[in-house]
């Protein structure tokens, strides 16, 4: 049997099962998409209670069990892979589980690295330093970059909520800021970095920087944008031999 869950998207009866299914066969399962109902009660459960689920439905093989801060509930985590994986979409599904039941099944966009891969896929990152853990989902791992789907903890829903792919962020707490670079040729002397914070339900970024070569300028083009009053505009642009990047490279 198979099921339509959105326009162009189809379940399996498998993954019905696997979605539906809680420890003892309860619970109920529904996408991450802002647009949908919010069925889970608020996070209120005290540690003795989510305590005694946790042992009650240990998790299950193929499950990752984080919570998303030191006292709060244990959530359980499980990829679903793709019925036909292609090259950019290997994961169907992310399962998450709060003790016995089933809780959402996040819908994530690209993804080349299969489930079974060795490098770890899933991860906790508090990205609007609110002080609780947000789920991060490596999609894609490189040499020098990596790509990752970001979804936000609502403490009061107790959900998951989709903020989508960047290149992966690396929190700088101190600014409250989400910092990230990408490497390009050139022995990394074209690169683009940026500095992004969650505002309004979203992740906006508030500046980047990116160096590229120009056959016309004949050399380095760096270029500098940062928002001013809701948008981005060009604050910096210079133009460096070979020589001058690479000593700023080294510079760091």
């Amino acid at each position: 049997m198979m099921v339509i869950d959105r326009p162009g998207r189809l379940l399996s009866a498998g993954l019905l099962v696997a979605l539906l299914a809680g420890c003892g066969g309860s619970g109920s399962a529904d996408r991450s998409a802002s647009s949908r109902s919010n069925s889970i009660a608020p996070t209120t459960t005290a540690a003795a209670s989510v305590d005694s689920s946790t042992r009650e439905c240990p998790a299950a093989p193929g499950e990752m069990a984080m919570r998303t801060s030191a006292d709060g509930a244990e959530y359980r985590f499980r990829i679903i892979p793709s019925a036909s994986p292609d090259g950019d979409r290997a994961v169907d599904s992310i399962v998450v589980r709060r003790g016995c039941r089933t809780v959402q099944a996040l819908a994530p966009g690209e993804s080349s690295l299969l489930p079974d891969e060795t490098v770890p896929r899933l991860s906790m990152v508090d990205v609007d330093f609110d002080g609780h853990g947000d789920l991060r989902l490596l999609a894609y791992q490189g040499m020098a970059n990596s790509t990752s789907e970001y979804w936000r903890f609502n403490p009061q829903a107790g959900r998951f909520e989709p903020l989508g792919a960047f290149d992966t962020f690396e929190p700088d707490s101190a600014r409250r800021e989400l910092v990230t670079h990408n490497r390009g040729g050139h022995a990394g002397l074209i690169w683009a970095s940026g500095r992004h914070r969650y505002e309004g339900g979203k992740i906006v970024t508030v500046r980047e920087e990116a160096q590229d070569w120009s056959d016309e300028a004949e050399g380095y083009v760096r270029i500098v944008r940062e928002r001013r009053s809701g948008r981005m505009v060009e604050t910096a642009r210079d133009t460096l031999t070979r020589e001058e990047a690479e000593r700023a490279a080294e510079a760091g």
